[in-house]
């Protein structure tokens, strides 16, 4: 497996977790962080590679480090 592929999936891996933590729905996190909800189903999912400002956006809204 690719380094980048890793990457993404634990990126998605984490965000995934933080939101549920946070007891949040996909359409909760994408309304909160203005992106859609697929798109945001695809960076969980490790289908995507998402940006650094949407990567940025995302650790702020979840709080993550």
């Amino acid at each position: 497996m690719q380094e980048s592929t890793l990457l993404m999936e634990e990126i998605g891996r984490r965000v995934r977790e933080r939101r549920q933590a946070m007891k949040w729905s996909l359409d909760d996190v994408a309304r909160m962080a203005d992106f859609s909800k697929t798109a945001l189903w695809q960076i969980e999912t490790g289908r995507s590679i998402p940006r650094a400002d949407t990567i940025y956006r995302l650790c702020i809204l979840l709080a993550i480090s």
